[in-house]
């Protein structure tokens, strides 16, 4: 799990990315892992906090997101074989 900040890239682009950095995104079945991870129901990739400036009206608007139940899960199971 890491952190990454993006300034509105498409998420392919950091697919692409964090793939050929030695770090491809789990569940990602196109640049992910040669053994995708088939117990995932998505990618493991997720915009936590989002903002940006509303183009009509000017005003900063931010969002915040939690992980869906799969990315937790899976992030469960990792702790799990750290231990």
């Amino acid at each position: 799990v890491t952190g990454v900040q993006t300034c509105a890239l498409p998420i392919y682009q950091i697919r692409v990315h964090m793939a050929y950095i030695g770090h491809p995104v789990a569940g990602d079945p196109v640049y992910g892992p040669k053994k995708v991870i088939t117990q995932l129901h998505g990618q493991c990739l997720h915009a936590g906090l989002i903002g940006f400036i509303h183009p009509r009206t000017g005003e900063y608007m931010e969002f915040e997101a939690p992980l869906p139940p799969y990315f937790t899960d899976f992030v469960k199971t990792l702790h799990a074989e750290d231990e």
